[in-house]
């Protein structure tokens, strides 16, 4: 508290920042891990259910199932009876609009954050110098003794806002780069698990087309 009075008015948008991106980590947090599915056993359990043609169990598998590949896959299932190309539509749309976004969710104003906290403090040091350099030309101009530790005491009173916006800044840009790279990850499984998805419904089509040309024939 001490130090918050005495390194003046930045020092409350710094302490602003630092909860706000203190909550958003958090929440960005409990988000990747929602969105996270174990798409191995994900597959294990739905792809014989789809090539069974049995797509309502396959859509109960989906809403069940944590994350968000499970998501697209509901899509894709919920639509199986459109053409390839329709589908394929759908599903990229949901990506591009929904889920893609929704990774990305908060990370612009994590970014500001780490960029805006240090120029915070910045600015809170010079105008901070800048008082300093005011009380100091008022004692000379009014013939008062200026020692060595006024100057001293004014110079790190201003320098505190800029500490405290490096301190803000400096772990935020870790967690930035972070969730960056989280967000990559889960952009590269969605793409590898959105082809086995459109692999599985050509399939399914491609066998029931067959079964519906055998048929055909032997009527």
């Amino acid at each position: 508290m001490y130090l918050l009075i005495k390194g003046g008015f930045f020092m409350i948008p710094i302490l602003v920042c630092s909860i706000i991106s203190l909550g958003l980590i958090i929440e960005r947090f409990i988000a990747y891990r929602k969105a996270r599915t174990k798409f191995p056993d994900f597959l294990k359990e739905i792809e014989p259910v789809v090539k069974d043609g049995v797509i309502s169990e396959a859509i109960a598998i989906c809403k069940r199932t944590r994350g968000i590949i499970p998501k697209i896959y509901r899509i894709g299932l919920e639509n199986e009876t459109k053409e390839m190309k329709e589908i394929m539509r759908i599903v990229e749309d949901e990506k591009r609009t929904n889920i893609v976004p929704g990774l990305e969710k908060y990370l612009p104003t994590i970014y500001s954050i780490y960029v805006g906290a240090p120029l915070l403090g910045l600015l809170g040091t010079v105008t901070g110098m800048v008082r300093c350099f005011q009380s100091i030309q008022m004692k000379s101009v009014t013939n008062q003794t200026l020692s060595p530790g006024d100057l001293a005491g004014g110079i790190w009173e201003a320098l505190i806002t800029t500490v405290a916006g490096l301190v803000v800044a400096i772990p935020v840009m870790f967690l930035y780069e972070y969730f960056q790279a989280r967000v990559d990850k889960f952009c590269i499984e969605i793409d590898r698990a959105t082809s086995v998805l459109y692999g599985m419904l050509f399939m399914r089509k491609e066998y029931v087309l067959r079964a519906g040309q055998k048929d055909g024939m032997d009527t």
